[in-house]
């Protein structure tokens, strides 16, 4: 764990720019461009208050395709430094620039989502599977599934994977937040008497309180990589789980295909294992297992991930003899 010398802080913090641009990146990360756009400086002089927060040691970057994303590093929130900056931080949301950046930020958050999914509708109607999706990951992951439980399916798109666990004997709602693939989905529910329903809703935007505690399971199968704040999804999902019910993700391991922005509606260009932890820790999930996929023949430079993470509290028989290993993680 690093800690910060004071001077450095002071440093930071006694700049508007440096300030405004940690403030903004405390709420998400961001690619140059957009802090640009926030600050409303050239790029030239962004990219040095950017080097001397890296230098500091106060951000770091990733390269995702052509754009480079900055994001605080994790002891500005954890570290032995973290109350000085969380006081520095109360300090900044009091001036009067931060309610225009919030603002700004939100527009270009909701702008991402705006094109990610529209990228992704016009992709809903080609033939073949998307990344990731082989039925040797979905049985993978359903080893560890009985009977008789409450099932959240997160991104359900047609429905398709909720009829099959609907069938298994399971109460499940699938949820999604495109209209047109939910009437699609509407139309396979008669058929499971009462055991399946499908709802309209966008995991970015609201929060359906009457779920919380409401499922035993809940699954994102190719879901979080089309979500511009996945760790802020996963924040609520963890309280839509009963203490101790878990949660399956299928997903896309990290990758450089850029060109997937475009073809499939994709934000994230997939995930390393310890971003997901992280995210998962933070939202109070205990991760399981983290289990990656070889490519498939569809995709074959594409692997994919399957990571079970479960909610503290009250133990669950999703996992023990039916083969969900409690403890190691698997790469």
């Amino acid at each position: 764990m690093n800690d910060f010398a004071l001077s450095d802080i002071l440093k930071a913090s006694s700049d508007a720019t440096r300030l405004r641009i940690m403030l903004i990146l405390h709420e998400d990360e961001l690619a140059v461009n957009e802090i640009v756009d926030i600050v409303d400086m050239n790029q030239s002089a962004v990219s040095n208050q950017l080097s001397f927060l890296k230098k500091a040691g106060i951000v770091k970057n990733r390269k995702e395709g052509k754009r480079i994303y900055y994001s605080l590093v994790e002891d500005v929130r954890k570290g032995p430094s973290a109350p000085l900056f969380a006081e520095i931080f109360s300090r900044g949301r009091e001036e009067d620039f931060f309610r225009q950046d919030l603002m700004t930020l939100k527009d270009i958050l909701d702008r991402r989502r705006e094109e990610s999914l529209s990228r992704f509708s016009s992709r809903k109607n080609r033939t073949g599977p998307c990344p990731g999706e082989s039925w040797e990951s979905f049985a993978r992951g359903f080893i560890g599934l009985v009977e008789n439980r409450r099932i959240a399916d997160l991104g359900c798109g047609s429905g398709r994977l909720s009829a099959l666990l609907a069938a298994a004997g399971n109460r499940v709602t699938g949820y999604d937040n495109d209209r047109e693939q939910l009437e699609e989905a509407w139309n396979r529910a008669d058929k499971y008497n009462g055991r399946l329903d499908f709802c309209y809703w966008d995991i970015e935007t609201d929060n359906p309180e009457t779920a919380e505690g409401a499922y035993d399971l809940a699954i994102l199968s190719q879901t979080l990589h089309h979500l511009t704040k996945p760790s802020q999804a996963l924040k609520v999902i963890s309280r839509m789980l009963v203490p101790g019910g878990r949660l399956l993700i299928f997903d896309l391991a990290l990758h450089h295909e850029e060109a997937f922005k475009e073809l499939y509606g994709d934000f994230w260009l997939g995930f390393e294992p310890e971003r997901l932890t992280s995210w998962l820790e933070d939202a109070d999930l205990e991760v399981i297992s983290i289990h990656r996929q070889q490519a498939d023949e569809d995709y074959k430079e594409i692997e994919s991930m399957i990571v079970w993470a479960s909610r503290p509290g009250a133990s669950s028989d999703l996992g023990g003899k039916y083969g969900i290993r409690e403890t190691a993680l698997q790469s």
